[in-house]
């Protein structure tokens, strides 16, 4: 089940950002997803053309937590 965090109705001007958070690669590890990597978010930049400014990479973060934490929980429930 994803996290309610996540699931909202986004509004156009964050949209954008959202689909790109979607898009960057996440690292594996053993124990399933990881963190999503600075290499992956410079690997995605030079790909696609575009630079993410200081705020954007802050909420990207945010994003990353959020949804490595219902990962986490995910996990840990069906255990």
């Amino acid at each position: 089940m994803p996290d309610r965090r996540l699931d909202i109705d986004w509004p156009r001007t964050g949209r954008a950002l959202w689909d790109a958070f979607r898009r960057i690669g996440r690292s594996m590890g053993p124990n399933g997803p990881g963190p999503i990597l600075p290499e992956n978010i410079l690997a995605f930049q030079q790909l696609h053309g575009v630079r993410f400014s200081a705020w954007e990479l802050e909420v990207i973060e945010a994003f990353d937590e959020v949804s490595l934490d219902a990962i986490h929980k995910q996990q840990s429930n069906s255990a």
